[in-house]
């Protein structure tokens, strides 16, 4: 259910600027601290798996480090609207929207890798990512009141660096390793 409304909420906030601004705002702490986590630069390509309407981890790691930042999701009219978005804010150049299932192996040069709080089914996004060319991969962790609204990490992976967040549904934001 909390998974339906952001996407709606997202879609529907997605076509104005203020629209926008509003729903990206909030982010910017939470991507800082996950930037500073994974030591995310400008000559890095970002993988992010799961990206939604308004593709705020995107925007803001563009924004902050200049790196490119390639953005995936299943939803097809979130992936129109989040290009829409990028159109919006001349981001094109650093960043990529595409349709794309992140439990399917990635055909892509990426040396971070960031998944959504929302991106299911993790056992096989996890599975599906490269971590021999991934120089880190970091993973948001719902707190313990919302952990049934999503996805769960497999045993596959173990946690290492990690970073507090300051927000609703989730409270950190975690580096992860295969087993």
């Amino acid at each position: 259910m909390i998974k339906k409304f952001i996407q709606s909420l997202e879609k529907c906030l997605s076509y104005c600027k203020f629209g926008i601004y509003l729903y990206v705002k909030p982010y910017q702490k939470i991507i800082k601290n996950e930037i500073k986590l994974a030591a995310i630069k400008a000559s890095d390509t970002v993988y992010q798996i799961g990206c939604g309407a308004i593709p705020f981890t995107a925007i803001w790691i563009a924004r902050l480090t200049g790196a490119k930042v390639i953005c995936i999701d299943t939803d097809k009219d979130a992936v129109k609207r989040a290009r829409r978005v990028v159109k919006k804010l001349k981001l094109e150049p650093l960043i990529t929207v595409q349709v794309f299932d992140g439990s399917h192996p990635i055909n892509e040069d990426y040396s971070v890798c960031l998944i959504a709080l929302q991106a299911a089914p993790l056992d096989e996004i996890v599975e599906a990512i490269n971590f021999n060319q991934a120089r880190v991969v970091v993973a948001r962790l719902p707190k313990k009141s919302y952990a049934k609204h999503y996805d769960v990490l497999p045993d596959t992976v173990k946690i290492g660096d990690k970073v507090d967040q300051s927000m609703k549904a989730f409270d950190q934001s975690v580096i992860i390793f295969k087993r």
